[in-house]
C-alpha cells in the first residue's frame, strides 16, 4: 500500500507539473492508435508503418500511374480523403498539372497543400530491360541482426534429450532481416529466424535454417503488368471474407481501418510461420477501368498428424487434427508437427472501377493433403472435412460525396453465404461515423477469412457495429464504438447459440503538443457454458477495463509517460480483477545519438482471466505486448546509439519480479525462483 501512495502522488505532481509546461515539441504518437493492446495475440512482428514523408519528398508519386496502395503513403490524410483524391485520378487522369487535385469537391484545401509536395506529374518508365539497374542502384537497403535470451535456466533445457518436451537447442533466439525496398517500385529481401530452444542448424530442413522466408516484389514492369511477387507475399481479396492474411492494425480508434483495400498484394514480412502465401502472384491492367489479380501458393504448415497403419505395420497420417501457428520446433513432438500438411490455394479478382467506385469478383480455390479429423463435438458439425473448398465473392465500393459504402458478399461451392455491408460518412471537418452490418452463415467456412467478427472470421455470426469520432477543436478527441452479435449455432465453449456485445469510450485531450491525456473504457460481454452436470446452460461473462494515460514532454529530449489500468472479468456472482500501473522515462534528443526508454510497472491480478496486456518500447522495428498477471512488477530499459555512418546499436534489459511464486513460466519454460530476466541486442543499419 506504500508503494501504491507513492505511485499515486506521483501522478499527481506531474498533473500538477502539466499546468505549467511551456515546450512545444511533438509528442511521441499513441500506440494505441496502431493497436488494440487487448487483441495482442492475433498480430505478428511486421516491419512498422514508417513515415514515409522524407522518402516521398526525394522519389514523388506518378500521380497519373499510381495506384491506391501508394496514395495510402501520403501522411495525415484519412480513408475518405485518399478515396477522394483516387476516384479524381481515375475520372481525370492525365492530369496536366498537380494543381488540379484543387478542383476534388469536399476535400480540405489545407491538408490537399500538404501533401502536393509528394506528387509529380512526370510518368515512370516501364522498361524490362531496366529492371537490373532498379533492383540494384535504386532502393532503400536495410539490415537487422538480433540476439536475445532469458538469462536464468529454463525447465525445458534441463530435460534429458531422450524425452520428447526436452529443448534441443541452445536459449538463444536469432533474428536476421535483409531488404531492399523503393515504395511504389520494388522490394526483395529474406527474413530468417531461430527461436531459444530450436537448433541453429537443422538438418532436416532444406534450408538447414528454422524458419527462412524470402521475397521478390516488383511494380510497373509494363504498362500491363503492373506488378509481380515471387516467392512468399501477402494477399487479400475483397473485404477479407474468404482470402487475407494482411496484417492488419486492430483497434477502433481510426474509423477507416475498417476499409480495406480490396486487391492488396505485398511481399511478407512476417515471423509468423506458417501465414505465408508461397509461390507467384501478380496484378495486371487488362484496361484503363479493368484490372485482376492471379495467384499460385503452394506451402507445407505444421500440423497435428493422426496415424494409422497401412497394413505394412507402417504408420501412415491419415488425417490432421489441427494447424499449429506457433512456428516453434524445440522439441521432439514439436518437430514431428514440422512441415506435416500441404496446402495449395490458387485464384485471383477481377476489378472493374468506375467514377465513384468499383465492383470486383474473387474466387479462390483450395487443396488440403490430407481430410481433417473431426470429433463428437456438435459445433464441428458444419466445418467441412473435405481436402478441396471452392469459395467466391462479389465486393464493391462506392463514394458519394462524403458517403463511403463498402461491403462483399461471399458464398462457397454449396451456397452458404457470408455477408459484410458497412457505411463510413464524413460529418463536415470534425467527425466521421461508419455503421458495418454482417451475416455469416453458421455453414460458411474458411481458414483464410479475416474480418470484422468477435472471433475474426466469416462464420456463425450475425452483427452491426457502430463507430463515432468527434473532435470538436484541436485539443479534444472523442472515439466512440459499439458492437453487438449473436452466434446462431453452437461454439467451441458455447453448447447452445449465443450472444455478446462490446462497447468503449475514449477522451483525449491534448494541450498544444506540450501534453496529453487520455481516459478510456471498454466493456465486453459475452455467453458461455457454465458447468452444471444435469444441462447445458451458458452465463453471461464480463470483461471491462477502465485506462488513464498521459504523457508530458519535460523539455525538448526529455518526455514521461504514465498508465493506470483497471481489469475484471467474470460473472455477476464472482468477479476476478487486476490493475497495473506504469512510469515511462523516455529520452529522445536531435543533438545526441543516444536515445533511451526507461519502465517500472507494478501488478497484481487474481489469475489469468484478469490479466492485461500492455505495450512496450522495443527495440527499433520490433514491438512486445506481454501479459501481466499474478503480482510482481516488471522493469526494462532500452538504449540505442546511432553512428554518423548511420549503424543502430540496441541493447534491452528486462527483468520481471513475481514475490508469491517459487518459479515462473510455464510447461518447458518454467524457471525456477522469482525473477526472470531477458536481454536483447540489435545491430541495424539503412545504406
Amino acid at each position: 500500500m506504500i508503494l501504491l501512495r507513492y505511485l499515486f502522488l506521483i501522478q499527481l505532481l506531474f498533473l500538477f507539473n502539466i499546468a505549467v509546461a511551456q515546450i512545444d515539441p511533438n509528442l511521441p504518437i499513441d500506440e494505441t492508435d496502431i493497436i488494440d493492446e487487448s487483441n495482442a495475440l492475433r498480430i505478428s512482428e511486421e516491419l512498422p508503418i514508417e513515415d514515409h514523408s522524407v522518402y516521398l519528398t526525394k522519389h514523388p508519386i506518378s500521380i497519373n500511374q499510381c495506384t491506391l496502395d501508394e496514395l495510402s503513403l501520403l501522411p495525415n490524410l484519412s480513408s475518405i480523403e485518399i478515396q477522394l483524391i483516387w476516384n479524381y485520378v481515375l475520372t481525370h487522369r492525365p492530369l496536366i498539372s498537380i494543381l488540379e487535385l484543387q478542383s476534388i469537391p469536399n476535400f480540405d484545401l489545407d491538408k490537399l497543400r500538404k501533401v502536393l509536395p509528394y506528387l509529380q506529374i512526370r510518368d515512370t518508365e516501364f522498361s524490362l530491360r531496366r529492371i537490373g539497374d532498379r533492383l540494384l542502384s535504386d532502393g532503400r537497403k536495410q539490415i537487422i541482426i538480433r540476439w536475445s535470451r532469458v538469462l536464468q535456466k529454463q525447465r525445458g533445457y534441463l530435460l534429458s534429450d531422450s524425452l520428447n518436451n526436452a529443448y534441443l537447442g541452445s536459449s538463444d533466439k536469432l533474428f536476421l532481416r535483409f531488404q531492399n525496398y523503393k515504395p511504389g517500385s520494388f522490394s526483395y529481401g529474406l527474413v530468417a529466424e531461430k527461436d531459444a530452444g530450436e537448433k541453429l542448424w537443422d538438418h532436416t530442413s532444406k534450408t538447414k535454417i528454422d524458419y527462412l522466408t524470402a521475397h521478390l516484389f516488383i511494380e510497373r514492369l509494363s504498362p500491363k503488368l503492373t506488378a509481380l511477387a515471387i516467392g512468399d507475399y501477402k494477399l487479400r481479396i475483397g473485404q477479407g471474407l474468404i482470402l487475407d492474411n494482411v496484417f492488419q492494425s486492430a483497434g477502433n480508434q481510426e474509423l477507416g481501418l475498417y476499409v480495406k483495400s480490396p486487391d492488396v498484394l505485398k511481399p511478407y514480412n512476417s515471423v509468423q510461420e506458417n501465414n505465408m502465401f508461397r509461390g507467384i502472384a501478380s496484378k495486371i491492367k487488362i484496361n484503363g477501368q479493368l484490372k485482376a489479380l492471379l495467384f499460385f501458393s503452394k506451402t507445407k504448415v505444421d500440423a497435428n498428424l493422426v496415424l494409422s497403419d497401412n497394413g505394412n505395420n507402417e504408420n501412415t497420417p491419415s488425417s490432421f487434427t489441427s494447424i499449429q501457428y506457433a512456428g516453434l520446433h524445440r522439441t521432439k513432438s514439436e518437430l514431428q508437427d514440422r512441415n506435416a500438411l500441404g496446402l495449395m490455394h490458387s485464384g485471383g479478382s477481377l476489378i472493374k472501377n468506375f467514377n465513384k467506385g468499383y465492383v470486383g469478383l474473387g474466387v479462390v480455390y483450395s487443396h488440403v493433403d490430407l481430410q481433417e479429423a473431426k470429433n463428437s463435438a456438435p459445433y464441428q458439425v458444419f466445418e467441412p472435412s473435405k481436402k478441396n473448398q471452392f469459395h467466391s465473392s462479389v465486393f464493391h465500393q462506392f463514394q458519394v460525396n462524403k458517403l463511403l459504402l463498402f461491403g462483399e458478399l461471399a458464398s462457397d461451392k454449396k451456397g452458404h453465404l457470408a455477408l459484410l455491408q458497412g457505411i463510413l460518412k464524413g460529418l463536415g471537418k470534425y467527425a466521421e461515423s461508419i455503421i458495418i452490418y454482417r451475416n455469416y452463415s453458421s455453414q460458411f467456412y474458411t481458414k483464410n477469412s479475416q474480418t470484422i467478427s468477435s472471433t475474426g472470421k466469416s462464420q456463425n455470426e450475425q452483427g452491426i457495429l457502430f463507430g463515432f469520432n468527434f473532435l470538436p477543436n484541436k485539443a479534444w478527441k472523442y472515439n466512440l464504438y459499439y458492437d453487438s452479435w449473436t452466434h446462431p449455432w453452437l461454439r467451441y465453449s458455447a453448447d447452445l447459440p449465443s450472444k455478446g456485445n462490446e462497447w468503449s469510450v475514449k477522451m483525449t485531450y491534448t494541450k498544444r503538443k506540450k501534453w496529453s491525456i487520455y481516459l478510456q473504457y471498454k466493456n465486453n460481454i459475452h455467453e458461455e457454458n457454465q458447468n452444471d452436470l444435469n444441462e447445458s446452460r451458458l452465463h453471461q461473462l464480463t470483461n471491462h477495463s477502465a485506462k488513464i494515460h498521459w504523457e508530458q514532454k519535460l523539455n525538448s529530449n526529455w518526455t514521461w509517460r504514465s498508465r493506470i489500468e483497471w481489469h475484471g472479468y467474470g460473472t455477476n456472482e464472482h468477479i476476478e480483477m487486476g490493475y497495473l500501473i506504469y512510469q515511462d522515462l523516455i529520452y529522445k534528443s536531435l543533438s545526441y545519438p543516444i536515445s533511451s526508454t526507461l519502465r517500472f510497472s507494478i501488478f497484481d491480478t487474481d489469475s489469468y482471466n484478469s490479466r492485461i496486456y500492455a505495450y512496450e518500447n522495443d527495440l527499433l522495428y520490433q514491438y512486445y505486448i506481454p501479459a501481466y498477471f499474478g503480482r510482481g512488477t516488471r522493469s526494462y530499459i532500452n538504449l540505442r546509439y546511432k553512428t554518423r555512418s548511420d549503424w543502430s546499436f540496441e541493447l534491452r534489459y528486462a527483468i520481471s519480479y513475481f514475490p508469491d511464486q517459487s518459479s515462473n513460466g510455464s510447461s518447458g519454460d518454467m524457471i525456477e525462483g522469482s525473477y526472470r530476466t531477458e536481454i536483447k541486442l540489435q545491430l541495424s543499419k539503412y545504406f
